[in-house]
């Protein structure tokens, strides 16, 4: 199994009307339907203790329902309610809890957004921010070194100074 990186995200929109909130991350676990005896790995999208968006490159029906290895539950039975493409909305038979929920978060693999990534939440604009700064090497961009260079060169020039004052007050 591949691991993937997660981005959790709590669903903000007041909008949405969901009988349970939804939590976005990207974790890849078995799933077996009832027609075949063989598991296919399927890719969980968002997860609530309702339901779950699932993708994957089997070609799943309306109605089919599968067996799904979520961690910390036992016997998880989902019937897809909805199609679009490789992406499959199902329908929990019996709600998971939400320590079930909890658990698939924490084994989902975590990184840092990219810049190309929308937030809808003001607090993580310093993350971007931050982000943007940053190559896929792990090294800061050039404007981010300029910055840091300029910020130091004034904090030097701000030391010298407070040094000058304190010689000229106490020793002139």
């Amino acid at each position: 199994m591949t691991p993937f990186r997660a981005l959790l995200q709590d669903d903000i929109d007041g909008t949405v009307r969901r009988r349970s909130a939804r939590r976005k991350l990207r974790l890849q676990v078995h799933g077996l339907t009832g027609s075949s005896e063989s598991a296919k790995d399927v890719l969980i999208l968002d997860i609530s203790t309702t339901g779950i968006l699932l993708q994957t490159d089997a070609s799943l029906a309306v109605g089919t329902a599968i067996d799904l290895e979520i961690p910390e539950a036992v016997e998880v039975r989902a019937i897809v309610r909805w199609v679009s493409g490789e992406l499959f909305g199902c329908q929990f038979n019996q709600p998971i809890s939400t320590s079930a929920v909890s658990a698939a978060l924490l084994r989902a693999p975590y990184e840092l957004p990219t810049p190309s990534q929308a937030f809808a939440r003001d607090d993580l604009g310093s993350v971007r921010e931050f982000t943007s700064d940053v190559s896929s090497e792990g090294e800061l961009s050039f404007a981010a070194r300029l910055r840091i260079i300029i910020a130091l060169a004034l904090l030097s020039w701000g030391a010298i100074a407070c040094v000058a004052w304190l010689v000229w007050r106490y020793f002139v």
